[in-house]
């Protein structure tokens, strides 16, 4: 019910005001909703002070103003692309929009596929034979965690390195056609190679926290989320502007080092915990 009433309210704002300002106001109206939903408390928590109805009721004002938000910003961003296409492009550039979600959700599903396999393969090798440890034995886990985590870093490296110099050639054979250019494969190769940074350190990160796992140390994955964050917002800062959008993937490359370092020296620090 929500989205056709966005789409009119910012339909109509578009053609008065433009389509640009009006779709930067509906990414910030479906940003708030979506920052305040993750900052709700639950039917319980407002129970306790007899007003529990408060909290379905915000949840559905807030996802209504989620709704209102993609009615607006679905259609204004395919008039947005259709408006500003090469002439004989308005089509696929209308097209573009309506592709993004299910593209990206296939992307990003395949991906967490990917690192889900893998995560179980690892679990399912590594954190039995880590948990049937005992606590008198605890250095020797952290000793076999450290080996493994060396091992998955060292392929993760030699995989990024084979990969590396195939990049161009990848990218130019799925997109390099039409307006797709020589240099729109260089940019799209050069960003993707710069993403490959992280394999080996989010690989080993990876082992080392199924070990954290394994001893039950809530508090540390707490730190790590923390660190992580604050690694990834300062080096968006400072890559980003340095040089341009491969610099968001430079930050995460620096967010899975910072864990893996993380981790190596807390053990360091705390042999006999």
């Amino acid at each position: 019910a929500a989205r056709p009433l966005g789409a009119m309210f910012f339909g109509h704002f578009g053609d008065r005001t433009g389509r640009k300002s009006t779709l930067v106001a509906s990414l910030v109206l479906m940003g708030v909703s979506t920052f305040i939903i993750a900052l709700l408390p639950s039917y319980a928590t407002m129970d306790a002070y007899g007003v529990g109805w408060l909290a379905p009721a915000l949840l559905c004002i807030l996802r209504f103003g989620q709704g209102f938000a993609v009615g607006g910003e679905w259609g204004g961003a395919a008039l947005l692309a259709v408006e500003n296409a090469p002439a004989g492009w308005e089509s696929r550039f209308g097209s573009a929009p309506q592709l993004g979600a299910p593209v990206g959700f296939l992307f990003a599903n395949g991906l967490f596929l990917v690192l889900g396999l893998g995560s179980v393969a690892v679990s399912r090798v590594l954190l039995p034979t880590l948990a049937g440890l005992s606590v008198a034995h605890a250095r020797h886990a952290r000793q076999l965690a450290r080996r493994w985590a060396l091992a998955v870093f060292v392929l993760g490296a030699v995989g990024v390195l084979a990969l590396w110099p195939l990049a161009p050639w990848l990218v130019a054979l799925l997109f390099e056609r039409g307006a797709f250019g020589a240099e729109d494969t260089r940019r799209v190769a050069y960003f993707l190679q710069v993403s490959w940074l992280q394999v080996p350190a989010a690989l080993a990160a990876l082992v080392l926290i199924q070990q954290v796992l394994a001893e039950r140390r809530y508090r540390v994955l707490t730190l790590l989320a923390a660190v992580n964050l604050g690694v990834k917002l300062l080096g968006n800062a400072v890559f980003t502007p340095w040089i341009g959008l491969e610099g968001l993937a430079l930050s995460s490359a620096a967010m899975q080092l910072a864990t893996l370092l993380i981790l190596l020296l807390w053990w360091r620090a705390h042999p006999h915990d």
